[in-house]
């Protein structure tokens, strides 16, 4: 990525064993490695937008509760499931402007919305005792409704049910680290195969003919491969046919992959000639 790419350039550059004894080229290479620290993880990349280096520590020491989970349910097309990839999802969520509490600076008048309440600890006297108590209070940082673009990476083999977690990216609530969003999956219903874990199930239409005496096909696969099938001797009404290998790849191991059944179902005519009725007549035999 950039950021590593851009932290070995200048890891090198400052590096204390290339710059000798120079403490400003000490520092910088300090600085360098808090910065990508903080960068090189989107949790800690939010965390610092909203609290700096301070919320971070913070985070790490276990001083602040953290906001459950927010769930967003996510129709993959049975194609990306097969092949995997990526997706580009766009996520409302409301954020906390740094540094605006009681200003009026341009860049802080845009920001309108209402934050959360945060929670103050009062004294409270009950008679000869004082305890203390948490009760919510306006709090007085600004907050504004910000779109997010988050890229759901669709691992091959995945299902239905299936989540993929973005730390900290949900609504960001003063002296509070942020929830996580989580992507659940759901599949959408495909036009040809259905699925049943890691296999895959289809419809064939077969004409009798075809029935009694074979039959030979092709298909497209969900990854854009045309499929050849041949399919010797008699098939009953109904027969599943089982094409090994041809299934769903296997999640977390892809190169293990499900089977394929293909129920074929007989296409009868409909219409006979009298003269293809006398044919079948004289020559089908009774039993």
């Amino acid at each position: 990525s950039k950021i590593k790419s851009a932290f070995r350039k200048l890891s090198l550059k400052y590096h204390p064993d290339k710059v000798g004894g120079d403490p400003a080229a000490k520092q910088r290479f300090e600085a360098v490695r808090e910065a990508y620290d903080v960068l090189s993880s989107e949790e800690s990349r939010t965390y610092y937008d909203i609290g700096g280096s301070q919320l971070i520590e913070a985070a790490k020491n276990n001083k602040l509760e953290k906001d459950g989970p927010s769930s967003v349910d996510w129709t993959a097309p049975l194609q990306t499931m097969y092949n995997g990839g990526q997706v580009s999802l766009a996520i409302s969520r409301k954020v906390i402007c740094r540094g605006c509490a009681g200003s009026n600076s341009a860049r802080c008048n845009q920001c309108k919305e209402r934050c959360a309440n945060e929670l103050e600890t009062v004294q409270m006297r009950m008679g000869p005792m004082v305890f203390n108590q948490q009760q919510e209070v306006a709090s007085k940082e600004r907050c504004k409704m910000v779109s997010h673009t988050i890229v759901v990476n669709v691992e091959r083999g995945m299902a239905a049910g299936q989540t993929v977690t973005f730390k900290a990216l949900g609504e960001q609530r003063p002296k509070r680290l942020p929830g996580d969003v989580v992507v659940k999956l759901k599949q959408e219903d495909h036009a040809k195969f259905k699925r049943r874990g890691d296999d895959l199930h289809m419809n064939v239409d077969i004409t009798l003919k075809q029935g009694l005496v074979g039959f030979q096909m092709s298909f497209m696969h969900l990854d854009g491969r045309q499929v050849f099938m041949k399919i010797g001797g008699m098939t009953a009404p109904g027969e599943v046919k089982v094409m090994p290998g041809e299934g769903m790849p296997k999640y977390g191991d892809p190169t293990t992959v499900g089977d394929l059944y293909m129920k074929c179902n007989y296409v009868m005519p409909k219409k006979l000639s009298t003269q293809q009725i006398d044919w079948l007549v004289a020559n089908f035999p009774e039993n």
